[in-house]
């Protein structure tokens, strides 16, 4: 209830914003001052987040990470088992971690720097990106927040900087989104695939996009993903750690063609092709290209990788986070600005509902990690495993 109370509160700010927005006569200092609540809720929202105990999935990560002396040992358990935890969990986290370890910090800290970097990040862009900021921020709030700054900061955290290399992408600055590219591969190899946006910076014809679409449906109706990877994982040409994940059950399930968000991803990007894709308002708009490009590239992955849960989720899950700010889109072209807002934030709030209480998809908030709760979990552990080898 705690989490849908404040989602509820953040709609109706975002209600009287888009009002001041609208009403002609409103002044500069409404407006700055609807920016000054815009980033102090975001600056709440990642000491909120920052500072929980609930939710954490890499303090136990975190306390088996070394300091940076005994991360570069030469020993073969050392050798074998921190370069295995770099490669599956990134270079940058886990030196980072180690780094928190060599001068006794703990991972509250690795927790809160994640949250913070990938939510101000996102306040600062949405901010760029749409004139309807806070609707943006509170679509993502009530649903993309929940997969990402709570129960996958590392996730969240390079998707974020997804738009940061739009940005400077769009303003022809390509080699710090290429560093900030090959930054955010080193956090999580799947990363990489944002070089791909370095091509895509050109408008494509409803046309074609819709083309693609029903040809992509059609492959992966036709079992091709499938078969293609089947092929690399009998001649044992995958990595080690894309094998476990793809046979995994917990993770290589078949997540279904027509399961619910891709059929609300494909819909949602029917209505913009029609609605915005060719509206005057965004024809000259430099950043529009590459976030509808993006949002293609997100429900094509729901589409073709949708036989493996895992990579259809993580590809989908780089690219999703233009969503918000392309949803805002609508509210730009139709005349009655405050329906079209009224609309949009009665469905956040609906989302809302089902994901903080129908749903209870987040444990109760509790403040601070306590590292013994994880020490606990693995004494408890470990007692199960020696039971077991007894039998």
């Amino acid at each position: 209830m705690l989490y849908f109370l404040f989602t509820s509160i953040y709609a109706l700010i975002s209600l009287i914003f888009v009002k001041i927005q609208s009403n002609s006569n409103s002044n500069h200092f409404d407006k700055e001052l609807g920016l000054y609540i815009y980033f102090s809720l975001s600056i709440f929202i990642i000491f909120f987040l920052g500072l929980r105990g609930n939710e954490d999935e890499y303090t136990r990560i975190f306390l088996f990470v070394p300091d940076i002396k005994n991360l570069f040992a030469t020993g073969e358990f050392a050798s074998i088992t921190y370069h295995n935890l770099i490669i599956q969990r990134g270079p940058i986290i886990i030196f980072f971690m180690s780094l928190l370890q060599t001068v006794g910090i703990s991972s509250q800290a690795f927790l809160f720097f994640t949250v913070f970097t990938s939510l101000i990040i996102n306040t600062i862009f949405f901010r760029i990106f749409s004139k309807y900021f806070f609707i943006a921020f509170l679509l993502y709030l009530v649903h993309g927040l929940i997969f990402k700054e709570w129960i996958g900061i590392k996730a969240g955290l390079i998707s974020a900087l997804l738009l940061p290399v739009i940005y400077f992408l769009s303003n022809k600055k390509n080699t710090i989104a290429f560093i900030i590219t090959i930054i955010s591969s080193l956090i999580h190899y799947l990363a990489i695939i944002k070089i791909i946006l370095f091509f895509l910076d050109r408008k494509f014809s409803r046309n074609i996009i819709l083309s693609v679409l029903f040809l992509s449906i059609l492959i992966e109706l036709l079992d091709v993903p499938y078969l293609v990877f089947s092929i690399f994982n009998n001649i044992n040409y995958l990595p080690d750690y894309i094998f476990y994940y793809i046979n995994s059950e917990a993770y290589g399930y078949d997540a279904g063609l027509f399961r619910a968000k891709t059929i609300q991803q494909i819909i949602t990007l029917v209505l913009l092709l029609y609605l915005v894709h060719d509206n005057y308002l965004f024809q000259k708009d430099k950043y529009y290209n590459l976030l509808i490009n993006s949002y293609v590239i997100s429900t094509l992955a729901l589409i073709l990788f949708s036989f493996t849960a895992v990579l259809s989720n993580r590809i989908n899950g780089l690219f999703i986070i233009v969503e918000p700010i392309l949803i805002t889109y609508f509210i730009y072209v139709f005349s009655n600005k405050r329906i079209v807002s009224t609309i949009l934030v009665i469905f956040a709030l609906f989302v809302s509902y089902l994901n903080y209480i129908h749903l209870d998809r987040i444990s109760p908030y509790k403040f601070l990690i306590d590292k013994k709760d994880y020490l606990e979990h693995e004494r408890i552990m470990d007692e199960i495993e020696r039971d077991q080898l007894k039998i």
